[in-house]
């Protein structure tokens, strides 16, 4: 896995691809009960949900399933996308076409991501300077960046490049319509969590 290094050498900055991490926690080289995702080559160790989070990914992956379906696609919650071999992030909910048994064999590519959402709290930093032009270099037409600290989900569409050329706030009171199922109008309220249980449940 490690290339040999020429006695006298500099010192070199080693890179992993999505291939490498697995292979890492297939020989208990990483923590079993981590959480790891590849950006740009490099390995983050994410950091254990909160219980908002925790519950905000969960709702927002409930809320999603029928525009999913509408759509011909399904839910995955914190579970790996391959942008490239440098890139295996993953998101807290993802949107991706056909059927969960497509994807026995390999991780959704980005021409399978309809949508992914990150919720973010002590995240934010790192998903707006890393995750999002991640997304946006692999040509995921939409991302949502539920933002718990500001009370607001933050969309962004239209990628070009390692950016996206579209940005809007929405709060409390609106609505947004996923590009996937126009039409299928989720309250920002439901998606902060903001509702009552038998809301959130309805």
């Amino acid at each position: 896995m490690f290339p040999d290094c020429p006695t006298g050498a500099p010192p070199r900055r080693w890179r992993w691809t999505g291939d490498d991490l697995i292979r890492l926690g297939e020989a208990g080289l990483l923590p079993p009960e981590g959480r790891f995702e590849l950006l740009n080559g490099e390995i983050y160790a994410l950091m254990p949900p909160g219980p908002l989070h925790a519950f905000v990914a969960d709702l927002i992956g409930d809320l999603l399933r029928g525009p999913a379906g509408v759509a011909g696609a399904h839910v995955r919650g914190q579970n790996p996308i391959r942008l490239n071999a440098d890139y295996d992030p993953q998101p807290d909910v993802a949107v991706v076409r056909g059927r969960r048994q497509g994807y026995r064999d390999r991780f959704p590519g980005p021409e399978d991501v309809l949508l992914v959402v990150e919720v973010a709290d002590s995240s934010l930093e790192h998903d707006r300077r890393l995750k999002l032009p991640a997304y946006a270099a692999g040509g995921i037409q939409e991302c949502w960046l539920v933002n718990l600290p500001e009370q607001q989900v933050e969309v962004y569409r239209d990628p070009a490049g390692g950016e996206y050329r579209l940005r809007r706030l929405y709060r409390s009171g609106e609505a947004i319509e996923p590009l996937l199922a126009p039409g299928a109008a989720l309250p920002v309220c439901d998606l902060l969590g903001e509702a009552g249980e038998g809301e959130a449940d309805a």
